[in-house]
Formats: structure tokens, C-alpha cells, sequence
């Protein structure tokens, strides 16, 4: 069956309001019935268009990332010259990007704590972030760029966390970092595995 012009629309307006209504969230339970108010439908409408919880949130996950560029972004850290070149791309990406979702990002993981239903779905997704830190850093190591001591897998799984929306929301909004210095800083940590 073809969805209607209507129908597409109204799906758009409840995927933007859940994240709205997950960008507002301070450690309390998301509630549906906010997403119903600010979506304007009614709770048997989200359930009309998103059959579960788990699967509005997958959606506007999915649709967040097409909105704000994200996989164009990561694109062109796979697509970047040399290594070097793509950690910098990712840097770049990164501190350009994650701000503008990481509040809602932070509540979705804790909705994933909440409901393991949820978080086994989330689970079973693949990690594009993770294989993309994981690529850099075995482009870094083929490069040889890597300083000793250093595992790709190691220097993955510090690229991996340092990219996190937690971790980037503590130090621009817990500790007051500006968007400069996290730039800055982020590639200062990035030269204790790089070979000088």
C-alpha cells in the first residue's frame, strides 16, 4: 500500500518531534504523550504510524542522520587522501556534528537502560561508528602512522569513545569547553598515538 502525501508528512512531524521531545529530556523517562502533544496527534496516531517504542526510535534515529547530513559527513572521512587527512576529516565531522544531537543521543541511551527491548534492537544494529574508527585506525597502522606501542584496535576504541555523544556533552556543556578548544584538544590526545 502507498502512503499518502498526508501520511508521509505526518510520519516526518512525529520522527522530528521525538527528537525534540529526546533533546529535552534531563534523566527523566521519555513519555509518548509528549511526542503526541508536540507532533499534534494523538497517542493512537504514533502507534498508527510506529507500531512500538523501539521502532520510533529507530526511525528517528534514521531520519535525524539523513536530516543533518551524518553519513555524508562520515563519508568523506572514508573518501580523505591519506590517514592523516581522514583523522582530521573525522575531527572535523565530529565536532561540526555531534552538538546538535548529543542531548537527544544521551537520552536515548538512557531509554536503552530503561528497556531491553529497546536496547537489544539498538544492539543488533551495526555500529557504523565503531567500523569507521576502526577502518581509520587500521588505514593509520597501514600507513604506518601509528607510534609504537600502539594497537589499531586500541587506537579504534579511543577514537570511538572520544566521538561520543556522552563524552563530547560533558566537557562543551559540563565543563564549559568551547567548540574550538574541544577541536584543538581532541587532536592533541589523537598525537599520543601518532608518530611524531
Amino acid at each position: 500500500m502507498t502512503m499518502t502525501k498526508q501520511g508521509k508528512e505526518t510520519r516526518r512531524v512525529i520522527l522530528e518531534a521525538t527528537w525534540k521531545v529526546l533533546g529535552l529530556r534531563k534523566g527523566a523517562p521519555f513519555n509518548l504523550d509528549e511526542v503526541a502533544k508536540v507532533a499534534k496527534v494523538s497517542r493512537q496516531g504514533l502507534y498508527l504510524h510506529y507500531g512500538t517504542k523501539t521502532e520510533l526510535f529507530l526511525r528517528a534515529v534514521a531520519h535525524m542522520r539523513e536530516k543533518l547530513g551524518y553519513d555524508d559527513l562520515l563519508a568523506g572521512v572514508a573518501s580523505a587522501a591519506t590517514a592523516d587527512a581522514a583523522l582530521a576529516t573525522l575531527l572535523d565531522a565530529h565536532v561540526e556534528l555531534t552538538p546538535r544531537f548529543m542531548r537527544a543521543a544521551r537520552a536515548l541511551e538512557a531509554e536503552r537502560v530503561r528497556d531491553p527491548a529497546m536496547e537489544a534492537a539498538f544492539a543488533a544494529r551495526k555500529s557504523d561508528r565503531r567500523e569507521l574508527c576502526g577502518a581509520l585506525a587500521q588505514r593509520l597502522a597501514k600507513d604506518r602512522r601509528l607510534a609504537a606501542g600502539w594497537a589499531a584496535d586500541d587506537v579504534a576504541d579511543l577514537l570511538w569513545v572520544m566521538t561520543s555523544a556522552g563524552v563530547t556533552e560533558d566537557l562543551l556543556v559540563r565543563r564549559g569547553w568551547t567548540h574550538a578548544q574541544l577541536r584543538k584538544r581532541l587532536g592533541g590526545m589523537c598525537e599520543t598515538f601518532l608518530k611524531k
